[in-house]
């Protein structure tokens, strides 16, 4: 297997077996958050990445928890909205 990725340069020789996983879907694909993300960073002259997707996504998570607060913003109330979320669809369209 042949790694094209920073990674891959940076171990050389020793990238050989490494397996790497991801948590977000692969960029190219249509769901409407990639998508989202794609033209944000496309218009902002930027390059799409794995690591620029999960924290675009988290970021999408936190601007919900953030917007739903009352009153006083305070990590206490940030935590609380954030575990309050639930199940919702960021835009990957999930079964929920």
């Amino acid at each position: 297997m042949i790694l094209r990725s920073q990674l891959a340069r940076v171990l050389g020789r020793d990238s050989d077996g490494v397996v790497i996983t991801q948590v977000v879907p692969h960029i190219d694909f249509g769901y409407p958050a990639v998508i989202d993300y794609r033209r944000s960073t496309e218009r902002r002259g930027g390059q799409c990445t794995f690591g620029g997707l999960e924290g675009f996504l988290a970021g999408k998570n936190l601007s919900l928890a953030l917007r739903q607060i009352e009153g006083a913003m305070t990590s206490e109330s940030v935590v609380d909205s954030l575990e309050m979320l639930g199940a919702f669809d960021i835009g990957l369209e999930n079964d929920l």
